[in-house]
């Protein structure tokens, strides 16, 4: 659902986009921020970018606001009249090396060449300049790309136009984390309480019936899917073939570095792994778990952080009692721990 970029007119446009393969100069892009001026408003005691007419985005806390993302560190806030939004390009379409600026509001404005696109969530843009939080990246045509964080990343326009499309934080999920490979797209983490079918190890080949391309195109099929729909998937089991259907579900609204798949039982870990919450009436909260408490252990595999946590328990089998060793301020006791099977 790509904004469409709309110009304020063919001669600005011809006269930006011919010297598109030339170093640009900072009085070039002054013409980008005299177009987008207008996107900068100031709402709910915030400074912010307009997207739509009705919605603007911003990193600081407003008074009130819409919703929160904590994958993006993005408040979306509601205007009560209409905004002008910048006109937005598609940033997929860029290539590496290709120049870009972030222009602020103040205006101060800094260049340099695109380096990557984000390969998932929880990664941004980055292109070579020392950008400053909130300014518009805008390209050689004065359409935005996306919105800049500190020091050379950017959010780019497909986060922001999905962030903007729901009051509530969604984005899709499978069950399973994925990487690139020599082999291509290869499932690395299965969470155990989420049924997809996956397995660690399989090959992604094909989705929604057309081959798998980049890691990047890949997630964000998953994370912009729309709420409960479904997306056949063909993976490659060792040399076998195997279809399959994965439900898109919403991801927790939690940091993707702290995820441990145990928050199905009620489970909130830190980096440390000290429990930071137990939900009431949850598996954990049964098992007399309280805040504080460090997991040490399970099946006598010593954890470190949420990413082993992820990693070991996609390889424990279904059915099977598992004891998880926990330590409360130097006392530790044991937890019995089974994967159902769904």
């Amino acid at each position: 659902m790509a904004i469409k970029t709309k110009l304020l007119g063919l001669t600005l446009g011809l006269t930006l986009c011919a010297w598109a393969q030339e170093a640009p100069t900072v009085q070039d892009f002054e013409a980008c921020f005299n177009r987008n001026k207008p996107a900068y408003v100031s709402l709910e005691g915030v400074r912010a970018i307009a997207i739509t007419p009705t919605r603007a985005i911003s990193f600081e806390r407003p008074r009130s606001f819409v919703k929160y993302d904590p994958f993006l560190n993005l408040y979306v806030l509601r205007s009560p009249t209409p905004l002008s939004p910048v006109p937005q390009n598609e940033e997929r379409a860029l290539k590496r090396g290709e120049w870009l600026a972030s222009v602020s509001a103040k205006p101060e404005i800094s260049i340099g060449k695109l380096s990557a696109l984000a390969s998932g969530l929880g990664q941004s843009d980055t292109f070579s300049a020392n950008s400053l939080t909130g300014a518009i990246v805008t390209g050689v045509c004065c359409d935005m790309y996306g919105v800049a964080k500190k020091g050379g990343s950017f959010i780019g326009n497909r986060y922001l136009e999905h962030v903007v499309a729901y009051d509530e934080v969604y984005y899709g999920d499978v069950g399973a984390r994925f990487a690139q490979q020599d082999a291509g797209i290869v499932v690395v983490q299965v969470d155990p309480f989420y049924a997809s079918g996956l397995r660690q190890g399989d090959r992604i080949v094909r989705v929604n019936r057309a081959r798998v391309g980049t890691l990047q195109a890949f997630n964000e099929t998953v994370l912009f899917a729309p709420k409960n729909t479904t997306l056949p998937v063909e993976v490659m089991r060792g040399t076998q073939s195997v279809q399959l259907s994965l439900h898109v579900r919403p991801k927790r609204a939690i940091s993707l570095a702290r995820e441990t798949y145990l928050e199905a039982l009620g489970l909130h870990f830190d980096a440390n792994l000290a429990l930071t919450r137990v939900e009431a009436g949850s598996w954990a909260s049964a098992q007399g778990l309280h805040v504080g408490d460090t997991l040490v252990q399970i099946d006598r595999q010593p954890l470190k952080n949420p990413q082993e946590i992820r990693t070991l328990l996609g390889t424990l089998s279904k059915n099977k009692p598992y004891y998880m060793l926990f330590d409360r301020k130097g006392f530790q006791f044991f937890v019995t721990l089974t994967i159902s099977q769904q």
